[in-house]
């Protein structure tokens, strides 16, 4: 089936289309050890998602925020306290068994072999500082993209209240300052 001659494909589809198919290229054939590709293809869902979501209230931005904040605090820098002494409960090859290679959980899906996917931003290491540290195996410095994308969608928030607020002072029509305070910005 051929398109209609009143929607010609459009010349910047067609570059969608040819970097697609390079990326994918690349990402299966290119090897694992390209972080720059990966953090393409991260920054090309981070920015995928900030236009699919949207959150509408402060009480849902600052919920998501605090919620991340205790998801990190739980997953990032406690499971490895709670799997330790999860561990020594259970004792011997068992309990070693359970303890996270890198630290906590995170770190240890974050820096596996097994799933590599542009779930994180990676950021290559000084080898100096790669070879003191205690994951000396894994050369790079990580961020979630839960972490760009929670603030994000915050700052998406704030920005269209600012738009909304700075519209609604100029139109005289009682807004409030530019920044939605008294007085403007």
């Amino acid at each position: 089936e051929t398109l209609p001659a009143d929607q010609p494909v459009r010349p910047s589809a067609l570059l969608c289309l040819a970097v697609a198919a390079t990326l994918a290229y690349l990402d299966r054939y290119g090897g694992q050890d390209s972080f720059t590709l990966n953090n393409l293809e991260a920054s090309f869902l981070v920015t995928t998602w900030l236009e699919l979501l949207g959150v509408n209230s402060f009480r849902t931005a600052t919920a998501l925020l605090f919620g991340l904040l205790f998801y990190d605090v739980l997953w990032v820098f406690g499971s490895g306290p709670l799997l330790r002494a999860a561990a020594s409960a259970l004792g011997g090859e068992q309990g070693e068994a359970i303890l996270p290679k890198y630290g906590s959980v995170m770190a240890d899906v974050a820096m596996s072999p097994v799933l590599s996917t542009p779930t994180k931003f990676l950021f290559p290491r000084d080898a100096a500082v790669a070879a003191a540290a205690e994951s000396s195996s894994f050369d790079f410095s990580l961020l979630g993209l839960g972490d760009v994308l929670i603030p994000g969608l915050l700052i998406g928030l704030l920005l269209r209240f600012e738009g909304r607020a700075s519209k609604g002072s100029e139109g005289g029509g009682g807004g409030g300052g530019g920044a939605g305070l008294p007085g403007g910005r």
